[in-house]
Parts: C-alpha cells; structure tokens; sequence
C-alpha cells in the first residue's frame, strides 16, 4: 500500500543565515508499506535523514527535535511515491 504522511517536527534548534532560533516545521512524504504503523515508522526515518534538514539544525543531545505524525491518507495503487516535497518551516 502507499501513503502519504504529514511529519510535524518540533523544538529544532536551527541556523538560517547567521541567526539560530528554535522552529517547527511540517514536510510531507509518501512511502510503501504493509500498513499505516509501517508507514509512520518509514515517514518518521525519511525525515529524520533528510539531508537539508540534518544540515541546519544545532540541538545539542539535553535538547533533541521531536518528530509526530500529522496526519496520513492512503494513495491509489498507480501513485507515485517519489515526492521530492520540502520542509515548510515555522518559529517556536
């Protein structure tokens, strides 16, 4: 089955120009997978090696980013799964 997954992450520490401050964000992703708990285990993964997003963010281990699933809705079977979405981000 195929999904479409919104990741919320929250309390990331980030550095957008020469300024750190504290952001959420919301990124959608869409994944194969047996069921929707295996989906949100996968979602939760891409996003958490998301290249761009590992490259701003500067918590420190005592302080760590957090990730939720948002929300989450099944794709007919001729979707595609290679979404190349990026990270919409917010201030804490």
């Amino acid at each position: 089955m195929k999904y479409e997954l919104v990741i919320e992450g929250r309390n990331f520490l980030v550095k957008f120009g020469w300024r750190k401050k504290k952001h959420g964000f919301y990124k959608t992703v869409r994944v194969e997978a047996d069921d929707p708990d295996a989906a949100e285990l996968k979602g939760v993964e891409l996003v958490r090696s998301d290249a761009e997003i590992r490259k701003v963010t500067r918590n420190s281990k005592d302080d760590p980013p957090m990730l939720y699933l948002d929300s989450w809705a099944e794709l007919p079977d001729d979707a595609s799964v290679d979404y190349p979405g990026g990270a919409s981000w917010y201030p804490e």
